[in-house]
């Protein structure tokens, strides 16, 4: 009786060895299951050493793949030796909402105050790299936390620009010397160009083969208000000016994106942020030259205080990471 005893223990201890489910992970460790629940974006699973049955989760993007008891493997970011066995690239069973992309589109300036010379800017064309991580998945019973990720998006705009008011500034400032005497006197202008950089936090929404983004981002900006070059004659002799001004102040960014996924790795993008920035003109900077030795440099103080405000609608498309 001892004996069949002992044998049936060994029994079902060899059984339940063998009906352990493996999860392989991308980092090389082993995680052994009792059980597995797939998701969309991960799966959550008790490990066969629980005391309590209580499920743990971890997402896709960390698996490589998963041997069931009976031998069967599935692979989720990994990809099996055979040529036939790999995943359809149109699988969407299992999707990584990790991605980085890149946009263009109009940069519409949605509102900008100053004091005189107004910036009078007008709609240009704005281009992104937008990348976000979200290392939770996309929710699961067993974290709080799915849908929140981590987004960061570098970018720039240029903006054209009406300089009539900055053209006649600049002539002011420039027959206002009262030690020149100025004939002949063109100015031109340019646009504006805005670099930017924004990092903070992410949720997503899951509609199937349609992925939402919504992010609130803060970072820096910095603005170089439109150049004016102007040339004269000053009591005889060719001379040049160069007036310029730039700002370097934070920058708050609310973006909202919506993905369509062509392939479980490609997916089109269209996005909409609106940014706003307190980029304050102390001064503007003046260079007098003469051919193309300086002769002089001015600054005027104070020159303007401007907010900046746009609205960007950007396409473009998406590459996901982690699949």
């Amino acid at each position: 009786m001892k004996s069949i005893f002992l044998l049936l223990l060994f029994l079902g201890f060899s059984i339940s060895i063998f009906s352990q489910i493996k999860i392989y992970t991308t980092n090389g460790n082993v995680i052994e299951c009792q059980s597995v629940e797939k998701k969309r974006f991960g799966v959550d699973y008790i490990p066969v050493n629980s005391t309590d049955n209580y499920g743990e989760y971890i997402a896709n993007t960390k698996i490589d793949r998963i041997e069931y008891a009976d031998g069967e493997i599935e692979y989720v970011s990994g990809t099996p030796d055979k040529q036939t066995n790999r995943r359809n690239p149109k699988d969407f069973t299992y999707l990584s909402l990790n991605y980085v992309s890149l946009n263009v589109g109009p940069a519409i300036p949605y509102s900008v105050f100053a004091t005189d010379p107004g910036p009078y800017s007008m709609v240009g064309i704005n281009t992104e790299i937008d990348a976000s991580f979200y290392p939770f998945g996309g929710g699961s019973s067993a974290t709080f936390l799915g849908g929140i990720g981590i987004g960061i998006v570098t970018g720039y705009s240029y903006n054209p620009f009406d300089g009539t008011q900055h053209q006649a500034f600049v002539s002011n400032a420039l027959m206002a010397d009262t030690a020149a005497n100025i004939t002949n006197l063109n100015v031109r202008t340019g646009g504006w160009n805005n670099f930017y950089f924004l990092g903070g936090l992410g949720y997503n929404g899951d509609l199937g083969r349609v992925m939402l983004d919504y992010k609130l981002l803060l970072g820096f900006h910095h603005s170089s208000y439109p150049r004016a070059d102007a040339s004269y004659a000053n009591n005889g002799v060719a001379q040049t000016s160069v007036f310029t001004a730039s700002s370097f102040n934070y920058m708050l960014g609310l973006y909202g994106s919506i993905r369509y996924f062509l392939t479980r790795k490609f997916s089109l993008k269209a996005n909409v942020s609106f940014l706003f920035s307190g980029s304050g003109f102390d001064e503007l900077n003046r260079k007098d030259y003469v051919g193309d030795q300086l002769i002089g440099e001015y600054s005027t103080n104070p020159f303007t205080s401007t907010t900046f405000l746009n609205f960007n609608v950007t396409f473009g498309v998406a590459y996901t990471i982690g699949r």
